[in-house]
């Protein structure tokens, strides 16, 4: 459908049910390139990754979903997934 909304959830560490994982072919001041797992595509990630992660990180695991409203007490059990 048109307007169908998603959201995106980037680790640097493996976590359960990721969907693929990008892996760093080349960095330099304009992003980051990655080719993904999944597809093997080339995916090109501007500079602001650095910000997110601190670091160009060598390899990203993935997944997405579908976004509807979520309460703050779902979102932190999202995060806390993602984070072990």
């Amino acid at each position: 459908m048109v307007g169908d909304k998603f959201a995106f959830f980037l680790s640097t560490k493996k976590f359960e049910d990721f969907i693929t994982k990008i892996e760093l072919i080349e960095t330099n001041e304009v992003g980051s390139y990655y080719k993904d797992s999944l597809s093997g595509m080339e995916i090109w990630l501007c500079p602001w990754l650095q910000g997110y992660f601190g670091e160009v990180p060598e390899r990203i695991y993935v997944t997405c979903e579908s976004v509807r409203e979520i309460s703050e007490e779902e979102l932190d059990e999202i995060m806390e997934y993602i984070d072990k």
